[in-house]
């Protein structure tokens, strides 16, 4: 039975909140990921410059690849997330009979996550 839009959405307003927080928390853990990584990267990058190369591998070994791991694990879990909010808006395409493309902006609306942003990081941490 096909139901209103704005009663699905109401219907299902702790979920997509819920699905909104998980989002915001998983960019927030991408960023601050990012930034370990970078600066483990410039800390390598200095050693590199100073001749410094038993440390400059020392570091690869150590800072870079448990930040990389870290990066990995903050990238799943954004994954995680997103794949969350696309199961509600099929929920809600499914119970209004509306195409998925219809029922998302309806979820959208409610999601601070979906407000576009600007560049959270630059690409050299400047």
């Amino acid at each position: 039975m096909k139901q209103n839009i704005e009663d699905v959405v109401a219907e299902m307003s702790d979920a997509i909140e819920a699905a909104d927080e998980a989002l915001i928390m998983g960019v927030a853990g991408v960023v601050h990921s990012m930034t370990d990584l970078r600066t483990a990267l410039s800390s390598l990058d200095s050693l590199l410059s100073q001749r410094r190369f038993e440390k400059a591998a020392s570091l690869g070994y150590r800072d870079i690849s448990s930040n990389y791991v870290f990066l990995q694990r903050t990238l799943g879990a954004l994954q995680k997330a997103d794949d969350n909010k696309a199961k509600i808006i099929q929920d809600v395409a499914m119970k209004t009979q509306l195409p998925y493309e219809e029922a998302a902006p309806f979820v959208d609306r409610l999601m601070e996550s979906s407000i576009p942003r600007g560049p959270t990081t630059t690409l050299r941490g400047d």
